[in-house]
């Protein structure tokens, strides 16, 4: 598991706690990142090295216990802040509470109350039992990482490995919905191009075989050889014009956040469209281990589609609330001449709904 988990608590009264914590971190081959180890031996002050240590992390471990904190210059407790930021910037979130006779005092009563209003926490009442439930959650995130989501054609395959190079992308899966075997098995006896997108990016291929192999009645071990193939057939380079001093690149963005956000502009109207990427996952519910990557993949296929080679450069989908999910995605347009300076990267800053 090559993730780095920041450890968010108060430190002198849950030293035991972090130190099982930080053993079952360890025991995964993960980084803990805690003050205590490292963040304290920084030039800067300790209110900035736990900011950073929350935004250089990968996933957010808080543990609360009954004491709130000493406030610091915003009103909040460092662990307070520390959460705020994980939240902002859609970090993964692993949240555990103590059980405990002790009397909460008042103002962290109210923090773990708004936490367990937008997430789920887990209880634990002692270190060993703390210790388990940080490997269990921490083992479903790396689960999440190992186990990519993949687009062929029309289907969507949880991989249990994805082997890419530039001349063949080579795909093993369970698949346990027969409708999507049957859908893979006709992609290959066609051997059309279709579109494809992974992990890491997306291109048009054709799928030149496809094995299989049963089970049980209900899943089939399937591994499918696909060949990236000129992508004529899509778009070479950025379908949209520029105008009125508007660049294409402008004009593609525009066209994006209308169909993901629902963002209309007076100057771009009539000027481009993108179908929605995630029209096929909204008002699914999908749990949130099949959401992110597969909101992913959606879009790393869409900017193929529309001229962006490099596919995303940064994408960060928060969990669902109330008022949607945090989201962000960045790229980098493709460059039209190779002797044109670099373009600047474009983003996507804002709340989905309906994910």
């Amino acid at each position: 598991m090559s993730q780095s988990v920041f450890v968010s608590s108060l430190i002198k009264d849950l030293a035991v706690e972090r130190a099982s914590v930080r053993a079952a971190i360890t025991d995964l081959a993960a980084h803990p990142v805690m003050f205590e180890d490292e963040l304290g031996a920084q030039d800067v002050s300790a209110e900035r090295a736990y900011l950073d240590g929350v935004a250089t992390s990968s996933i957010y471990l808080g543990i609360y216990g009954e004491r709130y904190g000493q406030p610091l210059a915003s009103g909040y407790s460092a662990t307070h802040e520390e959460f705020q930021l994980a939240e902002r910037l859609g970090k993964r979130m692993a949240l555990f509470v103590r059980d405990s006779d002790i009397v909460v005092d008042g103002p962290q009563r109210d923090f773990v109350g708004g936490v367990r209003a937008r997430y789920t926490t887990s209880p634990f009442s002692d270190t060993d039992l703390l210790k388990q439930r940080v490997a269990a959650r921490l083992n479903a995130l790396a689960t999440e990482e190992l186990t990519p989501w993949v687009v062929i054609g029309d289907a969507a395959v949880r991989a249990s490995e994805v082997e890419q190079t530039t001349e063949r992308v080579v795909i093993r899966s369970v698949v346990r919905n027969p409708r999507v075997a049957g859908m893979l098995e006709r992609y290959a006896s066609q051997r059309e191009t279709i579109p494809f997108a992974g992990p890491h990016g997306s291109t048009a291929a054709r799928v030149d075989d496809m094995r299989s192999s049963s089970t049980s009645s209900i899943s089939r071990i399937v591994t499918l050889t696909l060949s990236p193939q000129d992508d004529r057939g899509g778009y070479s380079s950025m379908p949209f014009g520029s105008y009125n001093g508007v660049s294409s690149e402008e004009v593609f963005e525009q066209a994006l956040r209308s169909s993901l956000l629902g963002e209309q502009t007076d100057r771009m109207s009539g000027f481009g469209r993108v179908d929605d990427p995630l029209a096929s996952i909204r008002g699914l519910g999908l749990p949130e281990s099949v959401v992110r990557p597969i909101a992913r993949v959606l879009l790393a296929e869409t900017l193929r589609r529309y001229g962006v080679r490099d596919g995303i450069e940064r994408f960060v989908l928060g969990p669902a609330q109330p008022e949607g999910r945090i989201f962000e995605l960045t790229w980098i347009p493709t460059q039209q001449y190779i002797n044109a300076p670099p373009l600047p990267a474009r983003s996507i800053s804002a709340k989905v709904t309906g994910i």
